[in-house]
C-alpha cells in the first residue's frame, strides 16, 4: 500500500469514527478490514484526530461549495 493510499485509509477511518460516529467493528466491517487493524490505526496514529479534523473540514467545505451560500 502506498503512503498516499495509507493516508486516505486513515482519513476514511477517522471520518467514519469521529464524524459518522461509527464503532470500530462497524468501520472494520464496512471497509473489509479487521477490527484490530482499525484499533491499531486509531491507537498508532496520534495524528488521527488531526486527520479527522481535516476530513471534517473537507466535508464541510464540499457541502458548502456544492451550491449557493444562503444565510
Amino acid at each position: 500500500m502506498s503512503k498516499q493510499d495509507e493516508q486516505r485509509l486513515l482519513v476514511k477511518i477517522a471520518t467514519l469514527y469521529y464524524s459518522e460516529g461509527m464503532k470500530q467493528a462497524e468501520i472494520a466491517e464496512s471497509l473489509h478490514l479487521s477490527q484490530s487493524f482499525v484499533s491499531r490505526a486509531r491507537a498508532d496514529n496520534g495524528q488521527l484526530s488531526a486527520l479527522s479534523s481535516a476530513a471534517c473540514s473537507l466535508s464541510s467545505s464540499r457541502f458548502n461549495d456544492s451550491g449557493p451560500h444562503q444565510r
